[in-house]
This record gives structure tokens, C-alpha cells and sequence, in this order.
């Protein structure tokens, strides 16, 4: 009994310490770099609240006199708030701070879903896949004052829920899965409102494909329909005050200008992109990482076991990637961010994939581990397990940036992909014994 509760703690720290190793990093160094672009225009718009006090109606840069009505200012409120209060820096490192936040928080839920789906190996590699993943860290992504990181956790948070209330025994559970899709759409919605509309529609996509989930929603219908009530009530009143002062300006500048013209034409020629650039550019970023090939591998293996069982989770996570991609690809202005609160689903893929390996592998080889004596497993334990959490180490550090060792001008020592130390890192936990950290 002792044993096995001291084991279940050991697995339970080595989950904390892996999402602390994935999350924590994003906030170093936030406040390293300058704002700009976009970063640039939306942090005016947080100091334009600061200056005036008009929290219902920033300002557009560079002109004082001009409201920001692009997009709801929800996240200008997130990150305003604070500044105020006094509680962070009005700096670079205050502006980002919420952003991480967000990613942090998106980065966990991926880690669940991945759990839920195949086991904690597969949370852990869809995690290495979105770390690796320079421009989402890097470029307009979750370290930056823009409204990606929000609308990241978004559909991260309202897609786990989702999934957790459809396997909730209880009515009090259910209510709270319910109220936090309901609360994760509302922080998308009212941060880049119409790129948040595809998250219902996957839900509802889900539930009409499967049965099972069909029945629960009928059985929730009166809470589902409070939940909508509740949120629309936290929409609309924005929107009503802008409007009564704005009038039509309003719907020209968010609808006309930022949606309609995007998606037909374009705001700027640099942004026009072939109807593939989603793929194409998707696949060399993972290429990039060294990840392209259990992505693809992962993808085929859910398919075939998503068709085959119809696994409720391959359901969702197909409807995650096709759903927003075939509308996105149809537009004319394409940014690559626009790709990155869809990107889960290949990492959550390549989880799987590497799952699946590791679980054949287990499968094949759990003679030669059960059949062990207790000296042997424990002489196994001091080995192999300071081994998996080097070889951990190193792809971590292989995610931030590629290892190279040289001695006297020599290399003895080169790392580019995060693939062989993980699966190093994963057969070597395998072989300490930690089959549950491993395969779930």
C-alpha cells in the first residue's frame, strides 16, 4: 500500500515537474525584446486606457482620436488591469505577462487532452512538438502582446472540457464543464472574435458525428441553454455601446475591413498566399523541429483507429484541424498565426503515434520486465532512470535550440531533433519501470 501510494507520488511529480519544464520558460526573457508590429498598435491601445480611463473604447494607433474597433478589447482590459493596480511592470515584461499566462495554461490543457487521449506519453510529446514549434513561441505567438495566446487557450480549454463533460458522471461536473466552454469562448470571442466561431462549430460537428455525445447534449439542453444566455449577456454590451456611438462605422471596420475584405481580397499584397500555404507552411515548420515525420505517422495511426473504434477523440480532433483549415485556406490573406489555435491537433497526433510505438514495444516486452527479480528491477531503476531524464534534458534543450559539443575545434556531440532523445527518454523510463509515466 505504501509502495504504491509513494509510486503514484513519484508519478504525480514527474507530470508537475514536466509541465513546469514547458511552461515556466515562457516567461524568461519576456521583456527582452521591443514591440512591434501589431505587439506595437495593441500595447497603444493598453496605454490609451491607462492615459484616459476610457476602458470601453481605446485608442487606435497612432491617432488619439480614433476608437480601436478591429476587435473586442477584452485582452486589453486582461492586461490593463494589472498595470493599474500597480501589480506588474509597465514595461515589455508587463504587457507579455498575460500572454504567457495563456500559453502556460493552453500548454496544460494540451498535456490533458493528450492524456486522455492515449496516455501521459502522448500529452507529453504533442507538448514537445508545440515547444519546439519556433514561430508559436516566437513569431506573433504566446510570448507576444498580440490576441494569439488567448485565442490559443480558447480552443485548447473549450475542446478539453468538451471532452471532459462528455465522459462526467455527475450533473455538478457536467455544470462546470459546461460554464468553462462557456467562459473559454467568451475569452476568445470578445479577443478576436469571429476566429472564435469555429469552436462551436466543432463542438457541434462532434455531436452530431456521435451518437453517444448527441444524447448527452439533449440530456444538458437546459444548461447549455443557460450557459448561452449567460455568455451572450457578457457580449453584447460592448458591442450595443459601440454601436449606438459608432453606428455602422462599426460593422465597416470590424465586419468590412477586418473579416469580409481579408477573406475576399486583402489589407495588405504581402499577405496574399496560394490555397495550400496552411499545409505547405505547416509542414516545413515541423520539418524544421524534426517532428514532420510523427506527425504524419500519428495522424494515419489515429485515422485508422478513429474510423475502426470510432474513438470519440479522434472525432474532435480531426473536426479541430479540418473545420477552421478549409475556410482558412479558401481566403485570400493568409498569416501563418492565423494556423496556430489548429495546430494542437498534428502535435496531439504525434503523441499518439509515439504511444502507440511505445505501447507495442511494452506489449512485446513485458516478460522480460515482470519476469525480473527484485534486485535486478531495482539495479535497473539506478540505471536506466538517471539515463530518461537526461535524455528528457536534452530534448528540452534540443527544443530551444539544437545542441552542438566540440572539443579542440572537433564535434563530439550534435543534436537537431527532438525525436531521438525523446524516444531515448521514453524507452529509458520504460526500462526503470515507469510504465504508467510512459504509457499513461
Amino acid at each position: 500500500m505504501v509502495a504504491g501510494h509513494l509510486r503514484e507520488g513519484l508519478n504525480q511529480l514527474s507530470l508537475v515537474l514536466l509541465l513546469t519544464a514547458f511552461t515556466l520558460p515562457l516567461f524568461v526573457g519576456l521583456g527582452r525584446v521591443e514591440l512591434e508590429n501589431d505587439e506595437a498598435i495593441y500595447s497603444y491601445a493598453v496605454g490609451s486606457i491607462l492615459d484616459t480611463g476610457e476602458w470601453a473604447s481605446p485608442r487606435s494607433s497612432p491617432n488619439p482620436d480614433v476608437v480601436f474597433l478591429e476587435k473586442p478589447p477584452l485582452k486589453f482590459w486582461v492586461v490593463a488591469a494589472p498595470l493599474r493596480l500597480g501589480l506588474l511592470p509597465p514595461d515589455e515584461f508587463g504587457l507579455r505577462f498575460w500572454d504567457a499566462v495563456f500559453g502556460g495554461t493552453a500548454f496544460v490543457y494540451v498535456f490533458l487532452i493528450g492524456r486522455r487521449l492515449s496516455g501521459a506519453i502522448c500529452g507529453a510529446v504533442a507538448l514537445l512538438v508545440l515547444f519546439a514549434h519556433e514561430p508559436l513561441l516566437f513569431t506573433h505567438g504566446l510570448r507576444s502582446n498580440n490576441m494569439e495566446a488567448a485565442l490559443f487557450l480558447s480552443y485548447c480549454g473549450g475542446i478539453y472540457h468538451y471532452l471532459a463533460l462528455m465522459a462526467a458522471d455527475s450533473t455538478r461536473r457536467g455544470t462546470w464543464h459546461i460554464a468553462a466552454i462557456s467562459g473559454w469562448f467568451f475569452l476568445g470571442f470578445m479577443t478576436k472574435f469571429v476566429a472564435a466561431l469555429f469552436l462551436p462549430v466543432i463542438l457541434a460537428g462532434a455531436a452530431v458525428l456521435l451518437p453517444a455525445h448527441r444524447q448527452r447534449l439533449f440530456e444538458d439542453r437546459r444548461r447549455w441553454g443557460a450557459a448561452v444566455v449567460i455568455t451572450t449577456a457578457g457580449i453584447l454590451p460592448w458591442f450595443a455601446y459601440q454601436y449606438a456611438v459608432h453606428g455602422t462605422m462599426l460593422l465597416q471596420v470590424m465586419f468590412g475591413e477586418h473579416v469580409y475584405t481579408r477573406f475576399t481580397e486583402y489589407a495588405d499584397p504581402r499577405h496574399v498566399q496560394p490555397w495550400h500555404f496552411y499545409f505547405t507552411e505547416a509542414s516545413r515548420q515541423l520539418a524544421r523541429s524534426g517532428s514532420a515525420a510523427w506527425v504524419v505517422f500519428g495522424l494515419g495511426i489515429l485515422a485508422a483507429h478513429t474510423a475502426a473504434r470510432r474513438l470519440p477523440e479522434g472525432v474532435v480532433l480531426g473536426l479541430w484541424l479540418v473545420v477552421p483549415l478549409i475556410p482558412l485556406s479558401l481566403g485570400t490573406s493568409k498569416l501563418y498565426h492565423y494556423f496556430y489555435p489548429y495546430l494542437p491537433p498534428l502535435a496531439l497526433a504525434a503523441g499518439y503515434g509515439v504511444g502507440w510505438v511505445a505501447g507495442a514495444i511494452s506489449r512485446t516486452a513485458r516478460g522480460w520486465f515482470y519476469g525480473a527479480s527484485p534486485p535486478a528491477l531495482g539495479w535497473r531503476r539506478g540505471v536506466f532512470l538517471p539515463l530518461a531524464y537526461l535524455a528528457a534534458v536534452v530534448a528540452l534543450g534540443t527544443a530551444i535550440e539544437p545542441i552542438r559539443l566540440e572539443l579542440d575545434g572537433r564535434t563530439i556531440f550534435s543534436n537537431h531533433s527532438i525525436v531521438r532523445p525523446l524516444l531515448a527518454a521514453l524507452g529509458f523510463a520504460w526500462l526503470a519501470g515507469h510504465r504508467r509515466l510512459t504509457l499513461g
